[in-house]
């Protein structure tokens, strides 16, 4: 039986190609920065991008809310993708950070924030675990 080193396992099985990285960590990013922009445009009246954070775009039962959560998704998922592709030249320490951006910016869409309009219903968790 052929020993396996530890490391062998946390490697990626392919490297992405430069070009596929150059080309569609870019697209993903203008993808959620088109989202996060076009997302307070589809919220109530009286939400404020002043006043208001991004986060509250993306509450929890607003119409609209899965623009920002879509903005968010696709924002993580370029993040991990640009920390798996750049993962052999970076030092540790920033890899980790990136890796744990990425994730925590996918959590910020699955769990989502408490509305800001009275009265509508949500889940305590959920804003307890966006916080």
């Amino acid at each position: 039986m052929r020993k396996t080193s530890m490391n062998a396992w946390l490697r990626p099985a392919h490297e992405p190609s430069k070009r596929c990285v150059r080309i569609m960590i870019p697209v993903l990013l203008a993808i959620s920065a088109a989202f996060i922009y076009c997302a307070p445009l589809l919220m109530p009246e009286d939400y404020s991008w002043i006043s208001h954070v991004i986060s509250e775009s993306a509450a929890q039962n607003l119409p609209g809310a899965w623009v920002a959560r879509s903005g968010f998704i696709v924002f993580g998922f370029a993040v991990l993708w640009l920390a798996v592709a750049h993962r052999s030249t970076w030092v540790k320490g920033a890899y980790i950070c990136h890796m744990a951006f990425g994730i925590f910016m996918i959590s910020t869409a699955a769990f989502s924030h408490k509305p800001w309009l009275e009265g509508v219903p949500y889940g305590r968790g959920q804003a307890t675990l966006n916080a």
